[in-house]
């Protein structure tokens, strides 16, 4: 039995970046939750919006365990949130969990912000803990997450039309696919496998939600490659994907206006499927050219390690020239000083 990487709610990276979390003071409690809770990475953002934790009984206390002292550290450039083992220990029954989720037990506003979760088995399956006997959460030697980085400065001038719209569309996936179902987006075509092997190649997990969360990452190249999809994939140049639901995945053109790039699939489940054959909704036209002035910068990567020796490696070149996300790179004229 192996846990699963712990998966960072994406809001915490704001409530890091503007202070209402703070890492070497503030208290943090860790909740166990059952089967039937659905994480959503994107919607789950306080204590309240979580569903599912465990009964207060049989030795679990609801809104969990304090964990026990939380630190925050730097060294050589990588700072890591690391604590002691958290522990339960069964009494006058069986305490059975399924995932493990951290919240800040701090701030007020917003009150009991997430941090992150993982699956205390990743087959994926219940852990059970009976009667007299402990269920121990032991954190990873690097941790729940590291962080690392390089600087950048610079200043990017640019005049962006009002009204832009960036064209969507969803896909419908509640059953495990089949394997060689394919899924085609932004020009590339993704094939569910039960061990990836080439490029867009996605692994099909043990359950829809898992094997729809591999394919969101697929498209971003975000995640842990060469788990939930092959190494060799590049991010989708035309779509952003986000899960929505339990059940439902939106891509979104990275490149806002009017645009009707086809989506297909090849579901053996033909209750899976995109809702429309195209994207759709976008507005307005993306100007043909602005401007941007650079001062100072360092391309650099930035290194998110959740905690179980896998380190996966975001690219974020982009953020050297602070380009605003409505603007198409190809139109900028770059101009050093």
């Amino acid at each position: 039995m192996a846990a699963d990487n712990w998966l960072v709610f994406e809001s915490m990276k704001l409530n890091y970046g503007d202070g209402t979390i703070n890492f070497d003071a503030d208290i943090f409690d860790m909740q166990l939750h059952t089967s039937t809770w659905v994480p959503t990475l994107s919607g789950d953002t306080i204590r309240t919006d979580l569903t599912n934790e465990l009964a207060g009984t049989f030795g679990y206390i609801t809104t969990g365990e304090v964990i026990p002292s939380p630190i925050y550290t730097e060294a050589a450039g990588v700072a890591t949130f690391d604590s002691a083992d958290v522990v339960w220990t069964a009494a006058g029954g069986s305490i059975t969990a399924r995932f493990a989720v951290v919240i800040d037990d701090t701030p007020a506003a917003p009150l009991d912000p997430l941090i992150c979760y993982t699956l205390l088995d990743d087959a994926p399956a219940d852990v059970t803990a009976t009667d007299g006997n402990t269920l121990t959460v032991q954190i990873h030697a690097n941790g729940y997450f590291q962080l690392s980085g390089g600087t950048t400065k610079g200043i990017c001038i640019s005049k962006v039309p009002q009204g832009l719209v960036a064209a969507t569309q969803f896909l419908d996936m509640a059953t495990i696919p089949t394997a060689n179902d394919t899924v085609v987006v932004g020009g590339q075509t993704y094939k569910f496998v039960a061990v990836p092997g080439s490029a867009n190649d996605v692994d099909i997990a043990g359950s829809a939600l898992l094997s729809l969360d591999n394919l969101m990452s697929a498209i971003n190249d975000s995640g842990l490659a060469d788990t939930m999809y092959d190494a060799a994939t590049v991010k989708n140049a035309v779509v952003h994907a986000v899960r929505i639901s339990a059940t439902r995945m939106q891509v979104i053109a990275i490149i806002p206006g009017v645009n009707v790039t086809a989506t297909t699939e090849t579901f053996t489940d033909t209750t899976d499927a995109w809702v429309g054959a195209t994207l759709a909704g976008g507005k307005g036209v993306v100007p043909t050219k602005c401007v941007c002035i650079v001062r100072e910068a360092v391309v650099h990567k930035d290194n998110l390690d959740y905690g179980a020796g896998v380190v996966a490696t975001v690219d974020t070149a982009l953020k050297v020239l602070h380009i605003d996300p409505r603007i198409d790179p190809a139109t900028l004229d770059i101009h050093a000083t």
